[in-house]
């Protein structure tokens, strides 16, 4: 069995900066991307006036609290992400950890995973918008830019190689409760379990983390 996982450099719609990928065709793309005042991507600096994503990893030592933070944030998706940039709760690291979880059921053997990460100065979608236009300068770009190599750079690549055996089930289903299942308030209680929850972790459909901290302890009286 081989798994590959690398970087879509070509796509044309904003993917979101990841904490996990779990399904196939999900890029991690760190970059930069502009909205106008309608918040529709563009290229065009005359025309940015909304950061739609940027979860380019900063330099070394770079925190939210630098003075020039107020324009060159994080964007939101990378800030929530718990180490992005982040060491626990120290800031600066420049280091971002992305999570695969891959479904291994009735797979038993040899399983070899391949990673890939590419650099592209140019995407396609940064030009379309300014190719649009007509002027000498900007058709002579357009020229050159079609005529050059635009094959993506392959920065590194890895692979890790595991044999299967099995995996264990672990049948929580007696164990550890949640009620109400169906929250308006966001508030719900997790019971059943002997062992102390150390941390609660909440994804959302597309296996993004939204939320993570402390669980708070209720003792509850015996008579």
């Amino acid at each position: 069995m081989i798994v590959t996982s690398e970087l879509l450099v070509n796509r044309q719609d904003l993917e979101p900066h990841h904490e996990m990928i779990n399904q196939s065709g999900v890029p991690q793309i760190y970059e930069i991307v502009m909205g106008d005042v309608n918040y529709n991507f563009t290229s065009v600096l005359e025309r940015a006036a909304h950061m739609l994503k940027d979860n380019r990893l900063p330099p070394l030592g770079f925190t939210t609290t630098h003075n020039v933070y107020d324009t060159v944030q994080i964007s939101p998706d990378a800030l929530a992400d718990a180490d992005f940039n982040k060491n626990g709760i120290t800031e600066g690291t420049a280091i971002d950890y992305l999570h695969f979880h891959v479904p291994v059921q009735n797979i038993t053997g040899a399983v070899n995973v391949y990673t890939r990460v590419f650099y592209q100065s140019v995407p396609p979608k940064w030009l379309d918008e300014m190719f649009t236009l007509n002027t000498a300068p900007i058709t002579a770009f357009q020229g050159m830019y079609n005529s050059a190599d635009k094959t993506p750079f392959l920065m590194a690549s890895d692979s890790l190689s595991l044999t299967i055996t099995g995996i264990r089930q672990v049948n929580l289903k007696n164990q550890i409760k949640i009620a109400p299942t169906v929250s308006s308030s966001g508030e719900f209680t997790i019971f059943g379990n002997s062992s102390p929850i150390q941390r609660i972790d909440v994804f959302d459909s597309r296996g993004k983390l939204v939320l993570t901290g402390k669980p708070r302890m209720v003792s509850t009286p015996t008579n």
